[in-house]
C-alpha cells in the first residue's frame, strides 16, 4: 500500500509542475492522432500494421460482447476462441462491454508483436478503443434503440458427444435502449449516457449434474450501462479528462423455481440460476505541453467488479423428497484493480530525420478476494459441503523507454525494452530473473516514397516487429460475463501459469500494398506467438481429482485481406472488405485432448483457414450492410464422458450470415438526423456448428439525433 501511495504522489506531483512549467503561449493541447496510445508504450502510427474498425458499423448488430461483433474483422472463428485485452482511450483498466457501442467512435486492432508488453499474453489479441468526446455541434442529444425476436437453441454442454441430440428451440427478445446528451464549449466538453440491454444467454455451466442430458434453461440477463466524461482546458498546454461508470447487471435462468419433469421419469427436477455483477470504474489524464516538444500524460483509474453466483440443479420425488445427483453452488469474486502511468515525450526534427524518445512508468495493483462453497446431494439431503476461499495479488512497477527514429517518414525504426520490479510473485523455477530487461523492435518502410513515385494515388508499406514477454505481465481487471456459470473466480489465478517468467518471443511481419489513391488495398500479416499454458481436466468420477496438464504451444497466423471502397462522387457508394486467415496450431504435449479448447481448432491433417466479408452499401438515404463469418476443416470437439476433456470427432465448414441490416435515412424537421432499420443477426448458420453463436435474431431499430 505504501508503494501504490508513493507512486501515486509521485505522478500526481509531477503533473502539478507540469501545470507550473507548461507555457500558455505554446501549442493547444490536442490528442496526438500521429501514435497509438497501448498503455504502457506509445507506437508510431506509421509504424505500425492495424486493423480499424468503425463503430457506428457495429451499431445495428444485437450483442452484448464486443469480441462477437468485431470477430468478422479480425481472425474470425479464431478470435471467438481467444480473449481479447482492451486498451480504451490509453488506459489499461476498464472492460470494454461497460461502454454503449453508440459511446464508441473507433476500434482497432493492433498488429505488433509490442502488443504482448501491454498487458497481453501471447494467447490474446490486443484492441484499441477510442471513445466520443464531444460532438460537431455545441450540444446534442442522441435517442437510439432496437428490438430483436430470439429463436435459441438449448444445449447442455454434456450433450456435445452425442450427434443425433434432438436440441429444443425457444423463442425470447432482445432489446437495446440508449440515451445520451453532450455539450461543448471553448473550454469543456461534457457527455452523460444511459443505455439498458435485454438478452438472452443459451445456457449456464455447471447447472446440470453429467448424469442428465436435459439442456440448461436460456438464462435472462439485463445489463444496465451508465457512463460520463469531462474534458477541461487549464489554458492552451493543459487538458484534463476525467471518465465514470457504473454497470450492474442481473442473470437469472427463465425457468427459476420452477419444477421440470425429466424425460422418461416420474421425478421432477429444479434448475434455477441466478447471478449478480457490479461494475465501477474511473479514470483521470491530465496531458500537458511542458515545452517545445516535450509533451507529458499522467493518468490514474480504477476498476472495482463485485461478482456473486447461484445454482442449484436436484432432482425430487413426487413427495418433494430430495433424491440422486444435485448440486448447489454459492459463490462471490471481486476483482479491484488500480492502475497509475506516467508518459513523457520529446519530438525532435534534425533537417530530415526525427526523434522521439519516450518513457513510460506504469505502477499496477490488484486484489481478488474469492469465496466458494459447493454441496452436492446424496442420500435425501445436501452433503459433502466444499469451500474454497482464497484472494490473489498483483502488485507490479513496469518501466518501458523506447526511442523512435525516422527518415522523411518512409523509414521509421522503433526500438526500446521494457524491465519490471516491485513485484509480488516469485519464480517457480530458479534462475528466472524477472527484472531482466525485455526488448522489442519495430521497423517500418515505405517503398514507394524513395522512388519519388505519386503515394497519392499508390502505397507500398512493409513491417516488421519482435518482442520478448513472460505471462506474468498480464494486465488483470474484471470483466462482465455474457456467458453465466458458477465459476472459480472472475480472473484466471495469477500464479496458474506453470512458470510465469518464462520468456517467448513473439515475431510480427507484413506488408500493405494500395491503389487508386488508396480505395483499394491488399494487406498481409504473419504473427509467430509461443507461450506455455495450462489445462484444466475435470474429472466427475468419485475417487477422482482434478488434472492439472502443462505444454508449450506455438500457433502461427497468415492474415490476408482485401478492402474496397467504390470510387464515386454520385448517389451510390460501396465498402467491402475480405479477410482471411491460416492458422497453424503446434504443442509439446502428446496427448492433444488435454489442450485448451482453442489450441485444437484445427483438424490434424488439414488447412484451418477462417475468416469474415463485410459489405456496407449505400444509395441516396438508403443502405445495406451485411456481413459473413466461414471457416473451413475446424475440427469438431465433444466433451468424453463425465468430464471436460475434449476428444476430435471430425471437421466441418462453416458460413454463417452474421448480420444484415436494411435502412433509411429520413430528412425531418424536427430533429437533426433519425434512421430506421430492419436487422438480422445469424440469420443463416450451420446449424452443426456449435461453437460461435446458435441465436437467431430479427428485428428493427431506430436512431435519433436532437
Amino acid at each position: 500500500m505504501k508503494i501504490a501511495l508513493l507512486a501515486c504522489a509521485s505522478l500526481f506531483m509531477s503533473g502539478f509542475l507540469n501545470l507550473v512549467q507548461a507555457q500558455s503561449e505554446s501549442n493547444e493541447v490536442a490528442t496526438d492522432s500521429s501514435t497509438y496510445d497501448l498503455g504502457r508504450l506509445t507506437l508510431k502510427k506509421r509504424n505500425v500494421q492495424a486493423v480499424t474498425i468503425k463503430a457506428a458499423d457495429l451499431e445495428k448488430m444485437p450483442f452484448t460482447d464486443l469480441k462477437s461483433a468485431i470477430n468478422i474483422y479480425t481472425y474470425g472463428v479464431y478470435s471467438a476462441h481467444q480473449s481479447y485485452v482492451y486498451v480504451i482511450d490509453g488506459i489499461l483498466n476498464a472492460d470494454v462491454n461497460a461502454y454503449s457501442i453508440y459511446d464508441i467512435d473507433e476500434i482497432t486492432m493492433v498488429q505488433n508483436a509490442a502488443a504482448v508488453l501491454n498487458g497481453v499474453d501471447a494467447t490474446k489479441t490486443l484492441i484499441l478503443v477510442k471513445t466520443k468526446h464531444g460532438g460537431s455541434e455545441a450540444r446534442g442529444v442522441t435517442i437510439a434503440g432496437q428490438s430483436e425476436f430470439i429463436r435459441l437453441t438449448q444445449r447442455s454442454p454434456y450433450t456435445f458427444n452425442n450427434s443425433s441430440a434432438k436440441y429444443p428451440k425457444s423463442n425470447d427478445m432482445y432489446h437495446q435502449y440508449y440515451v445520451s446528451a453532450y455539450g461543448n464549449s471553448d473550454m469543456i466538453k461534457a457527455g452523460i449516457s444511459a443505455e439498458i440491454l435485454h438478452n438472452t444467454l443459451p445456457y449456464g455451466y455447471y447447472v446440470l449434474p453429467a448424469s442428465t442430458n436435459t439442456p440448461a434453461a436460456p438464462i435472462s440477463s439485463n445489463r444496465f450501462k451508465f457512463n460520463g466524461y469531462l474534458d477541461v482546458k487549464l489554458g492552451d498546454a493543459n487538458l484534463l479528462t476525467v471518465n465514470a461508470g457504473y454497470v450492474p447487471q442481473r442473470d437469472r435462468s427463465n425457468n427459476a423455481d420452477e419444477l421440470a419433469a425429466l424425460a422418461g421419469s416420474s421425478a421432477k427436477y429444479v434448475n434455477s440460476f441466478y447471478n449478480s455483477q457490479n461494475l465501477f470504474y474511473t479514470d483521470v489524464k491530465l496531458a500537458t505541453i511542458i515545452a517545445e516538444g516535450f509533451t507529458n500524460k499522467i493518468s490514474a483509474g480504477f476498476e472495482r467488479l463485485r461478482d456473486h453466483g447461484e445454482s442449484l440443479a436436484a432432482s425430487y420425488n413426487a413427495n418433494g423428497t430430495l433424491q440422486g445427483a444435485g448440486s448447489r453452488r454459492d459463490s462471490t469474486s471481486s476483482v479491484n484493480s488500480f492502475v497509475a502511468t506516467e508518459d513523457i515525450t520529446y519530438r525532435a526534427q534534425l533537417e530530415n530525420f526525427s526523434l522521439q524518445p519516450n518513457v513510460n512508468f506504469t505502477f499496477r495493483q490488484v486484489n481478488n478476494p474469492h469465496s466458494a462453497q459447493f454441496a452436492s446431494a446424496s442420500n435425501g439431503a445436501f452433503r459433502n459441503f466444499l469451500d474454497n476461499n482464497y484472494t490473489t495479488k498483483q502488485k507490479l512497477g513496469i518501466l518501458t523507454p523506447s526511442i523512435a527514429f525516422s527518415y522523411l517518414d518512409w523509414l521509421i525504426v522503433q526500438g526500446g525494452f521494457q524491465t519490471y520490479f516491485n513485484s509480488t510473485a516469485k519464480p517457480t523455477v530458479q534462475d528466472h530473473d524477472q527484472t531482466q530487461p525485455l526488448p522489442f523492435a519495430s521497423v517500418s518502410i515505405d517503398l514507394l516514397t524513395p522512388l519519388q513515385l505519386d503515394t497519392d494515388q499508390m502505397r507500398l508499406n512493409i513491417y516488421g516487429s519482435y518482442a520478448r514477454n513472460f505471462n506474468y505481465s498480464n494486465d488483470k481487471y474484471g470483466s462482465l460475463i455474457d456467458q453465466l456459470y458458477i465459476h472459480p473466480g472472475n480472473n484466471a489465478r495469477f500464479d496458474s501459469q506453470p512458470d510465469p517468467y518464462q520468456v517467448y518471443t513473439q515475431i510480427q511481419g507484413g506488408a500493405v500494398f494500395s491503389v487508386l489513391e488508396n480505395k483499394l488495398s491488399f494487406s498481409y500479416n504473419y504473427s509467430l506467438k509461443r507461450f506455455s499454458t495450462t489445462q484444466v481436466v475435470l474429472i466427475r468420477l468419485p475417487g477422482f481429482t482434478d488434472m492439472f496438464q502443462n505444454t508449450e504451444a506455438r500457433v502461427e497466423l497468415h492474415r490476408v485481406g482485401i478492402d474496397f471502397a467504390l470510387p464515386t462522387d454520385g448517389d451510390f457508394s460501396w465498402r467491402t472488405s475480405l479477410n482471411g486467415t491460416y492458422v497453424l496450431m503446434r504443442d509439446n504435449y502428446k496427448v492433444r485432448n488435454y489442450l485448451p479448447e482453442y489450441l485444437r481448432l484445427t483438424y490434424p491433417g488439414k488447412p484451418f483457414i477462417t475468416g469474415g466479408f463485410v459489405n456496407h452499401l449505400n444509395f441516396k438515404n438508403a443502405y445495406l450492410d451485411f456481413g459473413m463469418i466461414y471457416a473451413l476443416n475446424q475440427a469438431l470437439l465433444a466433451h468424453t464422458a463425465y468430464s471436460r476433456t475434449w476428444v476430435v470427432t471430425g471437421k466441418v465448414n462453416i458460413f454463417n450470415l452474421q448480420n444484415i441490416d436494411l435502412g433509411y435515412k429520413l430528412q425531418v424537421k424536427a430533429v437533426k438526423s433519425l434512421e430506421v432499420y430492419a436487422n438480422a443477426r445469424n440469420l443463416i448458420q450451420s446449424d452443426q456448428f456449435k461453437y460461435i453463436e446458435n441465436r437467431r435474431y430479427i428485428g428493427a431499430g431506430f436512431k435519433v439525433g436532437l
